[in-house]
């Protein structure tokens, strides 16, 4: 395809009247086709509109708010994939013979998510994707986000998406850059478009060396539905096509793709990337994509130690933990549950004085726990804890749901406190072994 015609819904949704949202949808579909379009993309959540019960702008825990009517109607409303809504778009395209971008919110596992489905000319849906970067500093916390940036073919040209706050990101187009996309479709709902957010879409475009193309409701200091190359160097702008913020309808774009791919070809943006020397970026990555206590067995391989676990009141669920990783044998040789004080004193040598001085839930005591089990085992790491995970044994000082915690690392000792809350025996036990795999990520300098 030598041009690529594609049409930018600016068009705010008020209203979560859905069934009203999709026959609009509808008509801007086929206004895009009698007007030559390829593609149509909609603004964020343009079926379900954009918004949440009034109740989340409180920002409370979403526990708190689970049950409330409101809420528990708005995670209802959320689409499915074979939703009728859905379905009356899939078959507009497919009347109209384009492609389209949709936007709403959709069922998560618990949770709405935010999501865009790309739909080819035959109806069919070429990709779902969710937004990965939820704005979980305002009401969109009670989203579950998407977990990954994902690419398709339309008419042969490599499609991306990432939807309205996953633009602030430059992860994301670059990773959508990396899978291949020449063209990055961006649903929008914001303000304060310009001039920063647009220039911002301007440098993405040149510095990924892709298509970009934004769809924006309209609005005071919003609007502005704008596309962008990636052509800069001999170019005045690399700006195709930019709306008035009040404007309201289509905004077409026409990217010139011989011409995209060309420059694609030629420049070296992007080309001669050095990622060994992003190492607190390449490093982030691994720890997201690996559990905790897959990277703390990785981690102690690369240093030749091994690590013993002492523990109370998990009951050996730490230990259980490592080893559910492939390899935790080249860096685990034994482990005490040690669970009654004459054990921690005969198993660990805890002294009893500090017992009967600090109480056997202190970080005197989860010290030597972690001394007494890395003597014990000869390992580099040694973890002691213990802590009352209830529902009784709480006192004023020390209540329900408080655990202590040493770490002995290479001689080195750290304690700490959590105090987690009575929130019931096994959540308190599964909070502190997180805790335990957390702290040693970043004790052992991963």
């Amino acid at each position: 395809m030598k041009e690529f015609k594609l049409a930018m819904v600016q068009k705010r949704i008020t209203g979560q009247d859905i069934e009203a949202n999709t026959k609009l949808a509808v008509e801007y579909i086929r206004e895009a086709k009698r007007n030559g379009a390829d593609f149509v993309l909609f603004p964020e959540c343009f079926l379900t509109s954009y918004g949440a019960p009034k109740i989340c702008s409180l920002l409370r825990p979403v526990e708190e708010i689970s049950q409330d009517p409101g809420f528990v109607r708005w995670c209802g409303e959320a689409l499915s994939d074979d939703s009728k809504y859905l379905s009356a778009i899939r078959r507009a395209a497919r009347e109209s013979a384009v492609g389209v971008e949709i936007t709403a919110f959709t069922r998560g596992e618990k949770y709405p998510q935010n999501t865009a489905y790309i739909i080819g000319r035959d109806g069919s849906v070429l990709l779902k994707y969710s937004k990965v970067h939820t704005c979980a500093f305002d009401w969109e916390r009670y989203l579950e986000a998407g977990k990954e940036f994902k690419v398709c073919e339309f008419d042969g040209i490599c499609l991306g998406t990432m939807i309205c706050y996953d633009r602030e990101y430059p992860e994301s187009a670059r990773e959508l850059s990396l899978l291949g996309a020449e063209l990055i479709l961006v649903p929008n709902d914001c303000d304060h478009m310009k001039p920063y957010r647009l220039r911002e879409l301007s440098v993405e475009a040149m510095q990924n060396m892709v298509g970009i193309a934004m769809a924006n409701p309209p609005g005071k200091e919003a609007g502005c539905s704008s596309a962008f190359v990636p052509m800069v160097w001999d170019y005045e702008d690399n700006l195709l096509v930019e709306a008035k913020e009040n404007y309201e309808g289509l905004v077409y774009a026409v990217f010139d793709m011989e011409a995209v791919r060309a420059w694609r070809r030629e420049e070296d943006l992007g080309k001669y990337r050095r990622p060994g020397a992003y190492r607190h970026l390449t490093q982030e990555a691994w720890r997201e994509a690996a559990s905790p206590e897959k990277v703390v067995v990785e981690l102690l391989i690369a240093k030749g130690w091994h690590i013993s676990f002492a523990e109370s009141c998990t009951g050996g669920l730490a230990a259980a933990r490592l080893v559910s990783v492939p390899d935790a044998s080249r860096v685990l040789d034994a482990s005490f549950v040690t669970y009654a004080n004459e054990a921690k004193v005969s198993c660990l040598g805890v002294l009893p004085e500090s017992i009967r001085q600090y109480g056997v839930v202190s970080e005197s005591v989860a010290e030597e726990m972690a001394r007494g089990v890395a003597d014990k085992n000869q390992a580099q790491v040694g973890v002691g804890i213990t802590g009352i995970a209830g529902p009784g044994g709480g006192t004023v000082k020390k209540p329900v749901g408080m655990v202590c915690f040493g770490f002995y690392i290479d001689g080195k000792v750290h304690v700490y406190t959590k105090q987690f809350g009575d929130l019931g025996r096994n959540i308190v036990r599964e909070k502190s072994v997180e805790f335990v795999y957390d702290t040693l990520v970043k004790l052992l300098g991963g």
